[in-house]
């Protein structure tokens, strides 16, 4: 016999688990008295019944893996391989390193970036110019030279009116 802690309707289906009224998980009755509970012990375990079926239908066989394949490149009908992108990192470099020393100017940046940027930049422009099919990039690369060149001297004004003060 179970009974519904809720509206205190008792079934005597042992196998439902749950009142048809209200939804109330169903306890089993119990003849015996039982012992008092106090308020620090831990909660009695529950014996629930077996777990019901609820997809009675065999479930799709897994699906078997491919093996594994070679990466192969990407062919192009009309030239053959995919071409290879030009590379630009050392004019972005120099951008990156010109724009890192103006921002910085007042710690004198254009010492410690300004420099690298103007070399790195040199660097990209000339690969630029003497082979624009594999380099490119020679704006960024003078962007970098001239944000360099700038920030130098402004650091070098700075550190000299530091100096004389």
């Amino acid at each position: 016999m179970k009974q519904c802690p809720r509206c205190q309707q008792t079934y005597a289906d042992e196998l439902l688990n749950f009142c048809l009224h209200d939804g109330e998980m169903l306890v089993d009755l119990q003849t015996e008295p039982t012992s008092p509970r106090f308020a620090d012990d831990p909660p009695p375990t529950m014996v629930m019944d077996n777990v019901r079926v609820t997809n009675p239908y065999q479930s799709p066989a897994p699906m078997v893996q491919q093996p594994y394949q070679q990466w192969q490149p990407a062919v192009n009908p009309q030239f053959g391989f995919a071409a290879a992108t030009a590379d630009d990192t050392m004019a972005k470099a120099a951008m990156i390193l010109g724009i890192a020393s103006v921002v910085l100017v007042c710690c004198y940046g254009g010492l410690w970036l300004g420099i690298p940027a103007m070399v790195t930049g040199f660097i990209g422009w000339r690969k630029a110019q003497e082979d624009p099919s594999k380099y490119t990039g020679s704006g960024m690369a003078v962007s970098g030279i001239a944000m360099g060149g700038v920030t130098f001297l402004v650091s070098l004004i700075l550190m000299f009116l530091a100096i004389l003060n």
